[in-house]
């Protein structure tokens, strides 16, 4: 019985090293994130004008569950379908981007369409079995109206304004000769005033009494 029960054990034993060496596997897939994170590092809130490139991109930082930084990670980027949106430099809604060993993934050259308001990039990072996302804010303007980049109404000037100036001028013009005829008419339609009678001045009388003649 001893001698059956050794044979046994060691037939076992290999049986055990090779199970171990099968969950190894599964060992190391225990070294991959349980819980990916994603932040944005730049980018977020951005404002672009419509039918624009831009050339600043989106850049986001994937780390695990204890703020280490995920390297390896596929992260994929989505602009909306309809609406304020466009395209990546791919010429298509979606790109891929792989984290680098500080854990970052940047996309950028994306075409904005002629659809102003506000949009969201969804941002989705997978490593493992491990999966995070967040959305990311942005905002498509209009360009600037040729009636904001014109200069000041002071500098231009204004045709209206100068007819309004001449029948200013003109009004007031016409309306000095009429006060100038008024005086003119009233100074030919009054008669001259009479002279006045010269002063009479009485002076002493003089009686001279002569001899009956």
């Amino acid at each position: 019985m001893h001698a059956r029960s050794i044979h046994f054990f060691c037939c076992l034993l290999p049986a055990c090293l090779a199970a171990q060496t099968a969950t190894s596997p599964e060992a190391a897939e225990g070294l991959e994130p349980v819980i990916v994170q994603i932040r944005v590092i730049r980018g977020a809130g951005a404002v672009h004008t419509i039918g624009s490139k831009t050339s600043a991109g989106l850049t986001v930082e994937v780390t695990n569950e204890i703020g280490k930084p995920v390297e390896g990670a596929a992260v994929n980027f989505r602009l909306p379908s309809k609406g304020p949106g466009g395209q990546f430099s791919n010429g298509l809604n979606t790109d891929l981007a792989i984290t680098d060993p500080a854990g970052r993934a940047t996309v950028s050259g994306m075409k904005w369409n002629t659809t102003p308001g506000p949009l969201e990039i969804r941002v989705t990072a997978a490593k493992g079995h491990a999966r995070a996302g967040i959305v990311v804010p942005q905002y498509l303007s209009e360009r600037p109206s040729a009636a904001k980049s014109a200069p000041p109404p002071a500098e231009v000037p204004n045709p209206g304004r100068k007819w309004v100036k001449v029948a200013v001028i003109v009004a007031g013009a016409a309306a000095g000769s009429v006060v100038a005829g008024l005086a003119f008419g009233r100074r030919s339609s009054s008669a001259p005033e009479p002279a006045s009678p010269p002063a009479l001045s009485v002076g002493t009388p003089v009686i001279t009494i002569g001899g009956p003649q």
